[in-house]
């Protein structure tokens, strides 16, 4: 599949946050996670898998151990963080389990994102559109 391909795909998933019951589309902004950042005073965040590595599907089984790992980096972080999942439009990629982490700055972000080995990463800001970061060109 090509790169360009893959961005455009990743662009139309759905990224939904667990805890919050609410979804994240790219290129726009959700006045609901607006409103919860306004209230914990956090100005940005990150939403992060370590799922399916460079868009290789993997075995669910290894997918849920990254997904540990990733959990025990952003912890060792102390980022606040909570859990999100991202799912494609046409049903055709499995469901990525990941988290959204809070007040992580963009580098930082993609430099997590990297360890994992993913092809791209969803930021965005308080009042801003979601957007995504292609780390291919990081």
């Amino acid at each position: 599949m090509l790169k360009d391909n893959l961005i455009d795909l990743y662009s139309k998933a759905y990224y939904y946050i667990v805890e919050l019951d609410l979804y994240i589309n790219i290129n726009s902004s959700n006045p609901e996670l607006d409103k919860y950042l306004a209230d914990k005073s956090f100005n940005n965040w990150a939403i992060i898998t370590a799922h399916n590595p460079q868009s290789k599907i993997l075995l669910e089984k290894e997918n849920q151990e990254r997904n540990k790992s990733l959990f025990e980096e952003i912890k060792n972080y102390s980022y606040l963080k909570t859990e999100s999942s991202s799912k494609d439009t046409k049903d055709d990629w499995p469901i990525e389990d990941g988290y959204i982490i809070f007040n992580i700055d963009q580098e930082s972000a993609c430099n997590i994102g990297k360890n994992f080995n993913q092809r791209a990463i969803v930021i965005g800001e308080k009042d801003k559109e979601a957007k995504i970061i292609d780390l291919a060109s990081f």
